[in-house]
């Protein structure tokens, strides 16, 4: 899904700060001049093959004890958890143990929990937790 952006410079130096923070971004933009207003507008394509990684530690309070994970966008097909030290059936040194995703109309959370089975252990619909357009509670 391509994303534009426009942003409506009121002054020289408002289109030369926003033009150099694009340039150091790598990411093209157009200037378009209408009047005393000057517009720049630059567009945003995530590619379908990008994968993102976020580093992430969990600490137990009780203990001090930390475990290492990651999250990743998965290819944009969900959110796929994992922790070091953890693994599945498919990939034993580690792998996915959570993942998060949207399949055939459902938002599910599928937890690997046992590392000899190639299916998920748990598989939670998340139905009951949407909220409704109206921000009541669904029932």
């Amino acid at each position: 899904m391509v994303k534009l952006y426009r942003e409506t410079c009121h002054t020289v130096d408002e289109v030369n700060t926003l033009t150099e923070s694009l340039r150091r971004q790598s990411k093209e933009y157009t200037i378009v001049h209408a009047n005393d207003l000057t517009t720049v507008i630059w567009a945003e394509m995530p590619l379908v093959d990008d994968e993102e990684t976020f580093h992430f530690t969990l600490v137990d309070e009780a203990d001090d004890a930390e475990v290492t994970g990651t999250v990743s966008t998965d290819n944009n097909l969900g959110l796929a958890i994992q922790l070091d030290g953890f693994g599945t059936a498919d990939n034993p040194s580690g792998g996915s143990i959570v993942f998060l995703e949207r399949y055939e109309g459902k938002t599910s959370v599928l937890v690997y929990a046992d590392n000899s089975k190639d299916e998920p252990t748990h598989v939670i619909n998340l139905e009951g937790a949407q909220i409704e357009e109206n921000n009541m509670v669904k029932k």
